[in-house]
């Protein structure tokens, strides 16, 4: 058996999705912990009248989900090698986000794999979309393949 990337985890392979709602109260404790100024992201107001429909989540929270997403995933945060993503669409208190992902490339000699990763709202609407490289960890891919039986 290899190391890192265990057999089956080949091109197409669907990353186990992650649902977050986002709630007041959650985006209250956030703003509270990283002590948060812009009122985009608490006043509903000033939200409205800068053009948006309601309290902004803060773009870094968002994707603090895609990050868990994949570290839930491969078996822990050292798992994720690179992300980068595009912010298409706001997430708005109130809305239930998705956070995808499929791997479109297998290295069989480093053991990484190479992710295609996007999330979407309730309403099918993508908010953010990018790429990932991430590493199975040292259990041999135990944990993608229990996500792989449970899809």
């Amino acid at each position: 058996m290899e190391e890192g990337v265990e057999r089956g985890v080949d091109e197409g392979v669907e990353v186990t999705p992650l649902k977050v709602e986002f709630t007041g109260d959650k985006l209250a404790r956030y703003c509270r912990l990283v002590r948060e100024v812009n009122p985009l992201h608490f006043d509903e107001e000033y939200a409205k009248r800068a053009g948006f429909k309601g309290i902004v989540v803060q773009g870094v929270f968002t994707f603090s989900y895609m990050v868990k997403m994949l570290c839930d995933w491969a078996g822990g945060y050292r798992s994720v090698k690179r992300l980068a993503v595009r912010f298409m669409a706001p997430v708005y208190v109130g809305d239930t986000v998705t956070f995808h992902g499929r791997v479109t490339k297998r290295d069989h000699e480093g053991g990484n794999v190479e992710c295609h990763v996007w999330a979407t709202n309730q309403e099918g609407e993508k908010v953010m979309e990018g790429g990932a490289v991430v590493k199975i960890d040292g259990d041999g891919g135990r944990n993608i393949q229990r996500c792989i039986r449970n899809t």
